[in-house]
């Protein structure tokens, strides 16, 4: 996960492994090898809780296969906060959808 969210969410209460990412603290240029570094500490299945910057870095690393994603019809009052681009999976396969009045849950799986 970002820091950001690490910082402003109750992680410390899960009994699972947590790492956090910032960039203020550890670029990471090579997420391949990251990844491969987690796997091997912590197994190979590895979620991620990631907001749009950091997804986008993890999509251009190619070492994501799957996508959960909660889209909302409610917007941010801050013009600066980031936004998903959708089109960065546009040739990927929706696995799951689920709908209410406001958001759509959706599962995306890399071909």
């Amino acid at each position: 996960m970002g820091g950001q969210t690490h910082r402003s969410e109750p992680y410390h209460l899960t009994s699972l492994p947590v790492i956090s990412y910032s960039k203020s603290q550890r670029a990471i240029s090579d997420w391949p090898k990251e990844f491969l570094e987690i796997a091997k500490r912590y197994g190979s299945k590895i979620l991620v809780e990631a907001g749009p910057n950091l997804l986008h870095q993890l999509l251009d690393a190619n070492v994501i296969d799957q996508i959960h994603i909660t889209q909302t019809t409610r917007r941010s009052d801050d013009a600066t906060s980031p936004v998903f681009d959708l089109s960065r999976i546009k040739d990927w396969t929706v696995i799951l959808q689920e709908m209410d009045e406001e958001n759509a849950f959706e599962i995306y799986r890399r071909d």
